[in-house]
C-alpha cells in the first residue's frame, strides 16, 4: 500500500500570505511568505455563486507581493483561492465600489 501525497490538497498556514486591502475597490495585494520558492502560484477569484470570475498566474514566488486587478469586478463578496506548489488557502474578499 503506497502513500500518495498531493501538495495541491495541503492547506497553507494562515501566515503564509496576507490579503489586503479588504474591502478593496480596484486592486488586491497578496503578500506571500512561503517557506520555499513556488514555481507556480495561481490566484483564482470566485463569485458568491461559485463561478470563477478572475484568475492570475505568477511564477517563482516566495516572499513577493502579488497584485490582483479587481477593477472589473462588481461590488460584492468574493472568495480568493491562492494555489501554490506547497498547497492552497482561501480568503474571503469584499469588493466595494
Amino acid at each position: 500500500e503506497a502513500d500518495v501525497v498531493s501538495t495541491k490538497d495541503e492547506v497553507l498556514a494562515e501566515n503564509a500570505l496576507n490579503v489586503y486591502p479588504n474591502p478593496t475597490s480596484d486592486k488586491l495585494y497578496v503578500d506571500m511568505n512561503l517557506s520555499k520558492v513556488s514555481k507556480e502560484v495561481k490566484v483564482n477569484v470566485y463569485g458568491i455563486d461559485g463561478r470563477l470570475v478572475l484568475t492570475q498566474n505568477f511564477e517563482n514566488i516566495r516572499t513577493e507581493t502579488l497584485k490582483i486587478n479587481t477593477h472589473l469586478l462588481n461590488s460584492g463578496v468574493y472568495t480568493a483561492k491562492v494555489i501554490t506548489d506547497e498547497g492552497s488557502i482561501t480568503k474571503k474578499v469584499l469588493v466595494s465600489k
